[in-house]
């Protein structure tokens, strides 16, 4: 015999939350129900403390689930096991997924462009020691950080239709700085590439606008290389399975 409160507990779970495919409104969503600092909590920890978040989640969550609770996770889990490709993956994570990766070209796009910082005093702080013969290299290092990271901008922005190809780039630009005044695109944007969040600092939002404006047209391009990089990749990997193949069969 179920309990009030078990019916209750399964009432509240009949949602569709896990299946929101459609960021603006998700995002959008956030603070309709009074809890969005706890969500904005959520989005760091999920980010930046995931062993922190998992255990937690372990240890006051699934501690007590009931049995309706258990089978929300569980198809929530299937789910996401679907989208995940056989093997696992393998190797150092896409920049995305690397939150240690995201913290350093964070670091490194703000001191040259909100803090007015040269390439070598950049390097310098990021350990490295720039002279004649390596100073280049050095640049173009740095400088492919700060393009992948411009390309997580571009594609933020791109989800939320700010590019359109039909308008020119001061229209596109205009858009951008009013989708900027915008809570749920700010909130967008500290997910996928750690810029605005829950601090209200005037110097550090100002900061984060002046890197958006700097990177959003050079992310286009960035994307587009990162993109048929990939495509390469996996062209020359899918043929080398194909030889690897044919060898194999004679």
């Amino acid at each position: 015999m179920k309990t009030g409160s078990e019916n209750q507990r399964r009432a509240e779970l009949q949602v569709d939350l896990p299946t929101v495919d459609d960021a603006q409104n998700a995002i959008a969503e956030f603070d309709a129900d009074g809890h969005g600092h706890f969500r904005d909590l959520c989005l760091v920890y999920g980010d930046f403390h995931r062993a922190v978040f998992l255990q937690e989640i372990i240890t006051w969550f699934l501690h007590n689930a009931s049995k309706a609770e258990l089978a929300c996770l569980r198809k929530a889990v299937a789910a996401r096991a679907g989208k995940i490709s056989k093997g696992g993956r393998r190797g150092r994570p896409r920049a995305q997924e690397d939150s240690d990766w995201l913290l350093a070209a964070r670091r490194i796009v703000w001191r040259r462009i909100v803090d007015g910082w040269t390439w070598p005093r950049v390097a310098e702080m990021e350990g490295m020691r720039p002279d004649k013969k390596n100073f280049h290299t050095i640049e173009r290092t740095l400088g492919r950080r700060r393009d992948r990271f411009a390309a997580l901008i571009w594609k933020a922005c791109s989800d939320f239709s700010l590019w359109r190809a039909g308008d020119s780039s001061e229209v596109n630009l205009e858009r951008l700085h009013r989708a900027l005044e915008s809570q749920q695109f700010r909130q967008y944007l500290w997910v996928k590439a750690g810029l605005f969040g829950p601090s209200a600092d005037g110097k550090w939002i100002d900061g984060c606008g002046k890197i958006i404006e700097r990177l959003y047209f050079r992310g286009q391009t960035a994307a587009d290389e990162e993109l048929a990089t990939r495509l390469s990749y996996k062209m020359a990997r899918g043929k080398a399975t194909r030889n690897r193949r044919g060898r194999l069969k004679k």
